[in-house]
């Protein structure tokens, strides 16, 4: 964040494009986000470790960059880093005071990290209720509720179907996106 004086805020990240920071943080991409909005010409790397990209913001060789609470909760005490927006439709109970990309003016900003329990295609419907009993089970037990909160997690158990439902909107999301220029592979 040293290095990028415009990024306090998601209204100083979106027209940050022509700051010098900006400029040195990776080559050019398409300069829109998925939704159309202006953003800086930051590489995006979904293959990259958070552990990474959290060192290269604390270091100072990035302005800016996506990540999980999870991963942003450690650094947080050291004063190198500041969380700009909660990229979820409402704020985090992490950072109640961080107001979300939605609020900064980025319409119909919402997205989530999560992680989903897949078995095989024709998973009998009596080992999906079983597992599922299990799981809630689980994320009821106050020791792994501890842990999640411990570790920035907000846990959001969903049934199969709503699972399915998250996928799908992301697909169309990221298909969207890609399909418009917005994403681009890289060798």
């Amino acid at each position: 964040m040293r290095t990028c004086a415009p990024c306090w805020t998601m209204r100083g990240v979106i027209p940050a494009r022509s700051a010098p920071a900006a400029r040195k943080a990776s080559p050019p991409s398409s300069g829109r986000n998925s939704r159309g909005a202006p953003m800086s010409r930051w590489r995006m790397s979904s293959t990259a470790p958070a552990a990474s990209l959290m060192n290269d913001i604390v270091a100072g060789h990035l302005p800016v960059g996506w990540t999980s609470t999870a991963s942003a909760m450690p650094h947080m005490q050291t004063g190198r880093v500041r969380v700009l927006a909660a990229s979820t439709a409402t704020r985090t109970p992490f950072f109640p005071d961080v107001p979300t990309a939605q609020e900064q003016g980025v319409a119909d900003f919402d997205l989530s990290g999560w992680v989903g329990l897949y078995g095989p295609a024709g998973l009998p419907e009596a080992v999906v209720a079983r597992l599922q009993e299990a799981l809630k089970r689980a994320f009821a037990d106050p020791t792994l509720q501890q842990r999640f909160t411990a570790m920035g997690i907000e846990p959001d158990l969903r049934p199969a179907a709503g699972l399915m439902q998250a996928a799908q909107r992301e697909d169309r999301l990221w298909a969207a996106a890609a399909a418009a220029g917005h994403i681009k592979k890289e060798q």
